[in-house]
């Protein structure tokens, strides 16, 4: 039987400041917001760690979310996890997550339209909710000014 790649060195270990790691795997989350909140982001892609965890082999998983999601709660000394409501799995894995384990887990919901206000006054409350959530995992609140450091750093166009 081969052997299944141990997932915990494909992050830093925590005594390099990998207790402030913070996963996820979707683009909707905004790496520059967590940094910004002084915590470490990880964009985490499976790679066929454990096969077991909170998310079951069952119908109606794929197998991206039960990977995903499973080796991400076997790594140690994680800061959160964030998943996000654009998957129907993904979002059924949180209450996983919840339920079977002590890994700090966080729901974005993502607007599945963004044509009006409303999405994005929906989406700007969920990053500030996100950011009560990274501040309770030990973050920091940003600064205005840091914040757009880190945006135009990233890219973001200006205004």
């Amino acid at each position: 039987m081969p052997t299944i790649p141990d997932p915990r060195p494909l992050v830093a270990p925590a005594a390099e400041g990998g207790a402030r790691r913070i996963l996820f795997s979707s683009p909707f989350v905004p790496a520059e917001w967590i940094a910004t909140h002084d915590l470490a982001p990880v964009r985490f892609t499976p790679r066929g760690g454990p096969t077991s965890g909170p998310v079951a082999d069952r119908e109606g998983v794929c197998p991206f979310t039960r990977a995903f999601v499973n080796e991400a709660c076997a790594v140690p000394d994680l800061a959160g996890l964030v998943l996000v409501t654009t998957c129907d799995p993904m979002r059924r894995a949180f209450d996983e997550v919840k339920r079977q384990t002590e890994v700090p887990v966080f729901l974005l919901d993502v607007p599945a339209t963004w044509r009006t206000p409303g999405p994005h006054a929906l989406y700007r409350a969920e990053l500030e909710r996100l950011g009560g959530f990274l501040l309770a995992r030990g973050g920091r609140s940003p600064g205005r000014d840091e914040l757009a450091r880190r945006l135009l750093a990233a890219g973001a166009p200006p205004g």
